[in-house]
């Protein structure tokens, strides 16, 4: 039997999150692991009240872990299933839940590949905000520079499917738990020799204020890979 299960983190995400999860062809799915980030909203708690299925099960980090962390938390949580792949989505409904079979069959057809999600990166045909646009790229294009990989467009993405192999040979403890998470993932990977798949999805933008501003969040991000090609950071 192949072992599907999706991690979801969950920080102020009560408005989405039962969206999210209705949205979810549970078929192919062994099993949805909510986190609770430590959510000032109880999203964890919202999910045990309204739904009700036993794929789907609910687990709480103790002090907020940032989405990396929270990720990590429902990794170690996974592992016991045995699980083929595990894949990531956002709690907050940018992320279509339909895309989630194309990652399994990708992950099917590489199986010692990450496989991860790839926004259309255009200010008109998809209304990303300009600061995140602009921001993307050049973050894309450093993380191009330090994994010497010139065929990531879209290292910000957190829609990410990782298989069994790969799972086994990261030390996630080397990894960033907060907003660095997934650059990180990738340089790691990519000095393991593993190869990376980008498959296109869609992502909606909401109104609403994101847990991540874009303009604060930036130079800590050139502060950190700067340092990351000077050699300070070993993964």
């Amino acid at each position: 039997m192949y072992k599907s299960i999706i991690i979801i983190p969950c920080y102020n995400v009560k408005d989405q999150i039962l969206k999210v999860i209705k949205k979810i062809n549970l078929k192919n799915i062994y099993k949805i692991i909510i986190v609770d980030d430590f959510c000032p909203q109880k999203s964890g708690n919202l999910v045990e009240k309204k739904v009700k299925n036993k794929k789907i099960k609910v687990i709480y980090a103790k002090k907020n872990l940032g989405v990396g962390g929270a990720f990590k938390l429902g990794l170690n949580f996974a592992k016991k299933y045995k699980p083929n792949q595990v894949i990531k989505i956002d709690g907050d409904g940018q992320h279509d839940p339909k895309f989630i079979q194309k990652f399994i069959t990708y992950q099917k057809k590489y199986p010692t590949r990450m496989i991860k999600g790839r926004r259309e990166m255009s200010f008109f045909r998809t209304k990303i905000p300009f600061i995140r646009l602009i921001g993307n790229n050049l973050i894309s294009l450093i993380i191009r520079f330090i994994t010497k990989n010139s065929q990531l467009n879209d290292v910000v993405n957190g829609f990410i499917s990782l298989p069994k192999k790969i799972i086994s040979k990261i030390n996630f403890r080397s990894i960033s738990s907060d907003f660095f998470f997934e650059q990180d993932l990738l340089i790691y990977i990519s000095k393991k020799k593993f190869k990376v798949n980008e498959i296109l999805i869609s992502t909606k933008y909401f109104d609403q204020k994101s847990n991540l501003n874009e303009i604060k969040v930036i130079f800590p991000f050139l502060k950190r890979y700067f340092l990351i090609i000077l050699g300070y950071y070993n993964f």
